[in-house]
């Protein structure tokens, strides 16, 4: 995976929505059909022919798997629920295919899934919003789990910490909720998210030779506690963590070779710091524990936190962004996409008149015509009238 994408969820400059000429025209001009849960109508390729040109898979995570169905893994699936499956039909009929509209692909997130699990299987973005350049692409796009949706954008956290030894880059956070979790990257961009310990306010160093060391503070109480990894490429296999000490705001750095330095303040007098001294030659060694007037300070900050939302020099923490994200009632991200349930022609409208690629979900005769009419009968005389103009 990548960064060097450009984010989709930014609009460029564009001409007239309403330009009749094919090659100037946005997918927020186009009028696609499109079903809900669709799934649970039989296999995409028939779909696909019928002209459908919006999909939704709803996805859950299933013992480190993903798997489509309603409201649990193969709930409505007729056949194979295993999403990676679904998504080689879609991408096979997509090449056969080469000059259809683009295909709107919504990912329903039922739960808080592995975000980068899912990016590898989405396909790769397009960066415009040009029809003549998304026709014979597959446009993915997020729904559901709001928590996912706003990660996907940019990891929230607290206490960021980051260490970098010129070839790889680590970020250690905590969530706000005990866990602390980090993210690695390198030159091509951020490649694994992944939680370590519980606790809170996390510090971390790495050596050159990709030793690194996190120290936190207890999920409980105000026991200080080590944990010790080594760095392979973007992947870090990580030892048992140890307490070492008791105290708050520990941080640690690298001091070259087998020596690193670990200072903290007490827990009893917020104006006293300790600091250890620690070697690491096939094992952790604490050493020369005493009071200092030394603060470190690893982040040096490269690493802040903007309305919530990591970032790294200025730059949100995330996965690449290989699909969009899509805003919803209660749920507005401020995004080009956004999505309603049948029956509020109201909040179809005002965001149509903000230029927003609407989908409306269990569309029904009487709703409002949007983008992506997501109706639950396809077949039915009044919906295929509604949509004769949908491009295909």
């Amino acid at each position: 995976m990548t960064e060097s994408n450009e984010p989709v969820d930014s609009q460029p400059d564009s001409d007239s929505p309403y330009d009749s000429d094919e090659d100037t025209r946005r997918l927020h001009d186009l009028l696609l059909r499109a079903t809900h849960n669709s799934y649970e109508l039989g296999a995409l390729t028939p779909q696909l022919d019928a002209g459908i040109r919006g999909l939704e898979l709803d996805v859950h995570s299933d013992d480190g798997d993903l798997r489509i169905g309603h409201n649990w893994p193969g709930d409505g699936v007729d056949g194979d629920d295993a999403l990676s499956t679904w998504l080689d039909e879609l991408t096979n009929w997509s090449q056969a295919n080469p000059e259809h509209a683009p295909i709107v692909l919504t990912v329903d997130l039922k739960d808080a899934i592995d975000l980068g699990q899912l990016n590898d299987l989405l396909p790769e973005p397009v960066d415009s919003w040009l029809v003549a350049d998304l026709r014979g692409h597959v446009v993915p796009v997020l729904s559901g789990d709001a928590g996912s949706r706003e990660n996907y954008l940019g990891d929230r956290g607290q206490d960021p910490a980051f260490a970098s030894n010129g070839t790889a880059w680590i970020e250690v956070h905590s969530d706000g909720a005990g866990g602390i979790w980090t993210w690695v990257g390198d030159a091509d961009g951020w490649a694994t998210h992944e939680r370590i310990a519980s606790g809170w306010d996390p510090a971390v160093a790495l050596t050159d030779d990709g030793r690194v060391l996190v120290v936190h503070q207890a999920a409980a109480g105000s026991g200080l506690y080590a944990k010790p990894g080594q760095l392979d490429g973007t992947d870090i296999t990580w030892g048992e963590g140890v307490q070492y000490d008791s105290g708050v705001a520990p941080s640690v750095e690298w001091l070259g070779g087998d020596a690193l330095r670990e200072v903290h303040t007490s827990e009893w007098d917020a104006g006293q710091n300790w600091s250890w001294d620690v070697t690491w030659d096939g094992e952790l060694a604490w050493s020369d524990n005493a009071k200092t007037d030394d603060d470190l300070d690893e982040t040096a900050g490269r690493v802040t936190t903007t309305e919530g939302v990591l970032q790294l020099d200025g730059a949100p923490i995330r996965w690449a962004q290989k699909a969009h994200v899509e805003s919803q009632s209660g749920s507005d991200l401020g995004t080009p996409f956004a999505a309603v349930g049948s029956g509020d022609p109201i909040q179809v409208g005002s965001w149509l008149a903000e230029d927003r690629i609407v989908r409306v979900w269990s569309f029904v005769e009487t709703d409002a015509l949007s983008q992506l009419p997501a109706t639950d009968t396809p077949d039915a005389d009044w919906y295929l009238d509604l949509t004769a103009d949908a491009d295909q």
